[in-house]
């Protein structure tokens, strides 16, 4: 909403590139920073995506330091984790306040979601950090499941391991439903305060 337009696919320019966010667009500058250094990071490296352009926002109505967290020198910070690929494309791979900070390494939930959930019979699936002693966090998987499905939180872990790293696989619960605003979006920030507070 903050930046509008930032990048586009369209069929022309091959399916190899489809699981991007598209190429940036002409008018727009998109960079790939160090989330801590800010430091400009090169094509195929993960980091946080910025971007100026005519068109991005002017501020949080009324909230000048909300404003000034995310708008440093001229270049708007999304608060996406993402890449630059070779050729312009953009590829987002998740959102740093999901991130899962499990020991020295990063998990990012939508990675995980998107495997769990070609599962059949998985309707949605969350998943979250937990904090943990050891790790500081581990991920958690919540899941809503299709009731005629016949699977239990073993065979989804088993499906994990196959096509995560072991550090990625989370443990499992299956539960009726995930908390979501008004228009639909998991609110992941609600789950993780259900679940420590549980």
């Amino acid at each position: 909403t903050e930046a509008w337009v930032v990048s586009a696919w369209h069929p022309a320019m091959g399916e190899d590139k489809m699981g991007s966010a598209g190429k940036v667009d002409p008018d727009v500058e998109v960079k790939i920073v160090h989330p801590e250094t800010e430091e400009t990071l090169p094509a195929g490296e993960i980091g946080e995506v910025v971007m100026r352009s005519p068109f991005y926002f002017l501020g949080y109505y009324h909230q000048p330091d909300a404003t000034a967290k995310v708008l440093k020198d001229g270049w708007f910070h999304m608060g996406d984790a993402g890449y630059l690929d070779e050729d312009g494309f953009l590829f987002i791979t998740g959102r740093y306040k999901d991130v899962i900070l499990y020991g020295g390494d990063n998990i990012y939930p939508d990675q995980v979601e998107e495997v769990i959930e070609q599962i059949p019979g998985v309707i949605e699936s969350a998943v979250i950090g937990v904090p943990d002693e050891l790790y500081g966090e581990v991920p958690s998987a919540y899941i809503i499941k299709d009731e005629s499905a016949d699977f239990c939180e073993e065979d989804v872990v088993n499906y994990c391991q196959e096509r995560l790293a072991d550090y990625k696989v989370p443990s499992i619960h299956f539960i009726s439903e995930l908390p979501k605003n008004k228009l639909g979006k998991i609110m992941k920030k609600d789950l993780r305060e259900l679940v420590v507070n549980a």
